[in-house]
């Protein structure tokens, strides 16, 4: 299952500047679009084991530390729509990021063999 929608996250060194209730309202607004997303395009049922892989795509790079935090909100919600803890080892998280112009965000969700 892959779902591609516009979405800026932000590194955690952006987020720890911000105010606590920025931030949370921050959080809420990508949970709240991924939320959406999920139900919108969701195809079929999430079959356990299964690697999710994260993809940010903007015009900046972040660093492996920043990119993983950014997805904290995503994955946060991303397992609570598959009915898991984020630290379940059903699931394997892979993150990655490619330049765009544009904020977007991909989710592929792939059976493990």
């Amino acid at each position: 299952m892959t779902l591609e929608f516009p979405l800026r996250t932000y590194s955690t060194n952006v987020l720890r500047s911000l105010h606590w209730a920025k931030r949370n309202r921050l959080a809420a607004k990508e949970k709240n679009i991924v939320w959406a997303e999920w139900h919108k395009d969701r195809k079929r049922a999430v079959t356990f084991p299964c690697t999710v892989t994260l993809t940010r795509f903007g015009p900046r790079r972040l660093d492996d530390d920043n990119l993983a935090g950014s997805f904290k909100a995503v994955r946060d919600r991303i397992a609570q729509l598959m009915g898991i803890d984020d630290g379940s080892p059903l699931v394997s998280w892979v993150y990655k990021q490619q330049p765009s112009k544009e904020y977007r965000v991909r989710i592929e969700i792939c059976q493990k063999p």
